[in-house]
């Protein structure tokens, strides 16, 4: 009976590879050598079939129906609730859009017409249709990755590639939506635009992520960002507060003291995606301003740091980005700040010092 070897990931579990797949077998390791021997005994039996084929070349191919199953159970221990139902929703279109068929039977001619047919139903920019693209060209990629299966085709079809607007608020248009919005979601949407957290990142923050007593430097700690994973090196976003920043915590900790999140909607319960954002919309409206999303705020953050002199490199730590591209995609030509954000606002000098303060 063939031995195997446990496989350690950086993410703290363990995995064996049987037939071309990837299993996790948990966090403890007495107890995943154990569960992978019994695999082994199964595999010898043949209690544990798959549906890989090799042909007489050593092709792998598999049916593209578990090959879904497997990449979604993968991904739903790997990666975020989001992604996964953002990845389940195209795969499934795809799926119905080909049939039932193997791998081996999909060929460019299908992804391209695959591709005509999400660029004719999702949206109207000029990049519609390259997300469903991406995600079935990673799904399939993975089964590459993973030995499950080998693609028919070489090239995927030519992707029309433009850079997305960016929507942001302008310093009038801030001006009235502060004026105008009530006091809790005010204190919500200066706190974004004074930290330039991502929406989610805002709805989900607690108060065990904000460091304002004991410290020298209010900063706001989070482990677990988006580009966490997708970094070279893994390292903690923090995000320096200024002094109106620690107020807005410190009055949001004094009306809701039995909450774990910083920010509530008015009934007591953390926010979700659509409450803020249709929230913020409808204010939006009420000031006679453009209705903006969420991501504006954040947009905002990084327009009035780069106006006011902060380093690029600096912004893109703070926001989080793992490339300093996409910080230069969201900097809109510099403007001169207000005067009441120009006090508002933390300047570049002490976030500077905050970072030099924080790096080993």
């Amino acid at each position: 009976m063939r031995r195997r070897k446990l496989e350690h990931h950086p993410n703290g579990y363990l995995y064996a590879h049987i037939h071309g797949r990837r299993v996790n077998l948990g966090k403890n390791e007495r107890f995943a050598y154990a569960k992978l021997r019994e695999m082994e005994r199964e595999l010898a039996i043949g209690r544990i079939k798959s549906s890989i084929r090799v042909d007489a070349n050593g092709k792998r191919d598999i049916h593209l129906d578990e090959l879904a199953h497997l990449h979604l159970e993968w991904v739903r221990q790997n990666r975020s609730p989001a992604t996964y139902d953002t990845r389940k929703r195209h795969i499934k279109q795809f799926r119905e859009f080909v049939g039932s068929r193997r791998v081996s039977e999909i060929t460019k001619d299908d992804i391209e017409r695959f591709y005509q047919m999400a660029r004719a139903k999702h949206g109207k920019s000029a990049n519609r249709g390259n997300h469903a693209l991406r995600e079935i060209k990673t799904l399939l990629t993975w089964g590459v990755n993973e030995e499950k299966c080998e693609l028919a085709f070489r090239r995927w079809p030519a992707v029309i590639e433009r850079p997305p607007e960016t929507k942001r608020f302008s310093n009038e248009e801030m001006g009235k939506l502060l004026q105008k919005a009530p006091e809790d979601l005010r204190d919500m949407i200066l706190f974004n635009a004074l930290t330039g957290l991502r929406p989610r990142e805002l709805r989900e923050l607690t108060f065990q992520q904000v460091h304002i007593d004991g410290t020298s430097c209010p900063h706001i700690s989070i482990e677990q960002h988006k580009t966490a994973s997708s970094a070279k090196t893994f390292m903690p976003r923090s995000v320096a507060l200024c002094p109106n920043a620690v107020e807005i915590v410190q009055r949001q900790m004094q009306l809701h003291p039995k909450s774990k999140f910083v920010f509530v909607n008015p009934d007591g319960r953390p926010y979700k995606r659509n409450v803020f954002r249709q929230r913020l919309s409808r204010w939006c409206a009420r000031a006679g301003i453009p209705e903006r999303p969420p991501y504006a705020l954040r947009h905002f953050f990084g327009t009035t740091q780069a106006s006011g002199g902060t380093n690029l490199a600096i912004i893109a730590q703070l926001m989080g980005h793992s490339q300093i591209q996409t910080t230069t995609r969201y900097i809109a030509p510099p403007k001169r700040p207000m005067s009441f954000w120009n006090a508002l606002r933390p300047g570049g000098a002490r976030i500077s010092r905050f970072i030099a303060a924080r790096t080993p």
